[in-house]
């Protein structure tokens, strides 16, 4: 009689990474990709909204506080299910989330100057950024 496996244990034997990253981990970055990919319709609504009232930059601010702030929540209960307080977690965050912002820009500012494209270095600040957010977000904030 076979044994069934759920698909995503499948899909990371089937790519050849189960050796290397457990089932549970994988089902963590999948849903650290989903809240993150939630969270941008939230900052561009939220920014666009704001640039009117307080201008381009003050609203750039804005949107991400608030984006992160939503990513925070569902993070917390989707991506890592902590019992930790509330207000610690949310602080940490934002601490890191904004050293994740920095790192994005600093890789992308580097990449233009190299004289790579502006598409090219945009979706490596954000490759680099997200690694370093999960990383950040486990070991920092929701180190239960």
């Amino acid at each position: 009689m076979a044994t069934s496996t759920d698909p995503l244990s499948t899909l990371l034997a089937f790519a050849g990474l189960d050796a290397y990253i457990s089932r549970d981990r994988a089902r963590q970055l999948l849903a650290f990709a989903g809240v993150g990919a939630s969270g941008i319709p939230i900052d561009l609504v939220i920014t666009t909204t704001a640039i009117p009232v307080v201008g381009v930059l003050t609203a750039q601010v804005i949107g991400w506080a608030v984006a992160a702030s939503w990513n925070h929540a569902w993070n917390r209960w989707l991506t890592w299910q902590t019992d930790q307080p509330v207000y610690k977690t949310w602080l940490q965050y934002l601490v890191v989330d904004s050293g994740r912002l920095a790192l994005r820009i600093g890789v992308v500012a580097a990449l233009v100057y190299a004289s790579a494209g502006t598409l090219v270095a945009t979706i490596a600040g954000i490759g680099v950024a997200t690694l370093a957010g999960f990383i950040g977000f486990d070991r920092v904030v929701f180190d239960d």
